[in-house]
């Protein structure tokens, strides 16, 4: 891209800019802001809604491997006597 095209670029912006409402300038960097939480907090809830079910299962894992003779994870695999 030349310099030409990227002033034609940031100059466009600033004309958008200059035709959105005042509000919708305001409120643009709230909505931001609520996007990059949202889905840290939703991720959060279902956790704890879940967080029973997680632990049991968790709490499973060494049962289970101690009666597995093969593992494979990721394509790699162990053999246990």
């Amino acid at each position: 891209m030349s310099s030409e095209d990227n002033k034609g670029q940031q100059q466009g912006s600033k004309e958008k800019a200059k035709d959105e409402p005042l509000l919708l300038q305001y409120y643009k960097p709230s909505v931001s802001l609520a996007k990059a939480l949202v889905w840290p907090l939703i991720i959060l809830f279902i956790f704890f809604q879940a967080r029973e079910s997680i632990l049991e299962a968790i709490s499973l894992f060494p049962y289970l491997l101690s009666r597995a003779s093969v593992i494979t994870i990721a394509g790699v695999t162990i053999e246990v006597d």
